[in-house]
């Protein structure tokens, strides 16, 4: 494994989202010293002479000769004046840094004719790629992890943030409104109320309007490719795919975070299960939508309803019988499903018993899988006809 400096410009780092990670790099220099899959770039700038400053460890997985396959990968606007690129593993990269360098600048030694950083060093000067020896590999990935050690928690924006963002970016008539206007600070402000991360009072930045005006450039990326933010990631491209031809739906989802987040059940600081994960319109809304299927009374009278019609529990979906399988260890266990989307139901309303379902886990689990939820009727002809 090989390691090299790469120069960026200031304008380039400063100009991206520092909530995001950093898993590629474009310059005219990569592939002249022959990087290779498994190789690492330590991405360096300068703000001012002999100032040096790491912002970003790249774990190469593939390096790219060819604009047009770049921009097909990354975007219309990632590649600037790049003619090759080194594409690391997303899933090793992590947030960029603003580590200073200077004091150790002299210490670090490469292979090659060229083996120290010039005496006066600057932008200028920087501009190439340099290998460097495994000594200073070592010094660069010390310098590394104690960033990482002494910053902030990263808080990887969650579904219910990307679903508010783009409500606004829609409300915002798909323009890029800058930090300072007053709905992106309010936008700022909810955020920074939503009980989702823990410890989000530790970042003094955490979701500050800055931050919130780059996510709404991801989501002109995805309606404009090639305006906006050149890279976004698999999470806001489902949150797009999920809302953005539904505005309905991504309004009332938008304004159930923005007024049930401050409920009890969503207050809770618990860890997000599988099916939370896995609910489209977020984490609150999830909760809210477990806890008015687990009204103990809702279920209780369900229950009742369903003896008294057929003398035993069974899904309304596919018959399936707990407590004919499991004997007394499933004697009285289904579960309900409450058929109307959470985003549907008003506060004041009140759940009538044909509002919900009893059905067994599978199901129940498939129900939620599509949007609009299937129906009962829907769930049984998937059944029959497999």
């Amino acid at each position: 494994m090989a390691n090299f400096l790469l120069y960026w410009r200031p304008e380039t780092v400063e100009g991206d989202d520092p909530d995001r990670v950093q898993w590629w790099a474009g310059s005219e220099w990569i592939g002249k010293d022959d990087v290779r899959a498994g190789d690492v770039i330590w991405a360096v700038t300068s703000l001012a002479p002999n100032d040096l400053r790491l912002v970003a460890r790249i774990a190469v997985e593939q390096v790219i000769h060819s604009r047009p396959e770049a921009v097909a990968i990354l975007g219309e606007a990632a590649w600037r004046d790049a003619e090759h690129f080194a594409l690391g593993r997303e899933e090793e990269s992590r947030r960029k840094q603003d580590i200073d360098l200077s004091d150790i600048a002299r210490r670090l030694t490469f292979e090659g004719t060229v083996q120290r950083l010039p005496k006066d060093f600057d932008s200028k000067n920087l501009q190439r790629m340099r290998k460097l020896t495994p000594e200073s590999a070592a010094i660069l990935q010390r310098a590394w992890n104690d960033g990482e050690a002494s910053r902030p928690p990263r808080f990887v924006w969650q579904k219910d943030e990307l679903i508010l963002a783009l409500d606004l970016y829609f409300r915002m008539n798909r323009t890029l409104p800058d930090e300072t206007h007053p709905e992106v600070v309010a936008l700022s402000d909810l955020l920074r109320q939503l009980p989702i991360h823990v410890d989000r009072h530790l970042d003094p930045t955490f979701r500050n309007p800055d931050g919130v005006a780059l996510k709404l450039a991801n989501f002109r990326s995805i309606d404009q490719p090639g305006k906006g933010m050149s890279r976004r990631n698999r999470l806001e491209q489902g949150v797009w795919d999920e809302f953005a031809n539904d505005a309905t739906h991504l309004r009332r989802t938008a304004a159930l975070i923005a007024q049930g987040y401050q409920s009890e059940v969503a207050q809770e600081q618990i860890a997000p299960q599988d099916e939370e994960e896995e609910f489209a319109e977020g984490r609150i809304a999830y909760r809210l939508h477990k806890h008015r299927e687990r009204n103990r009374e809702l279920v209780r009278k369900k229950k009742q309803q369903a003896r008294k019609a057929s003398g035993r529990l069974a899904c309304e979906v596919c018959l399936f019988d707990f407590e004919a399988r499991y004997g007394a260890l499933g004697a009285d266990y289904i579960e309900c499903h409450h058929t109307i989307p959470v985003s549907e139901m008003l506060e004041e309303a009140k759940t009538k018993l044909e509002d919900v379902v009893l059905v067994c886990s599978n199901c129940h689990r498939m129900i939620h899988r599509k949007r609009p939820w299937l129906g009962v009727a829907e769930i049984r002809t998937l059944l029959t006809s497999s």
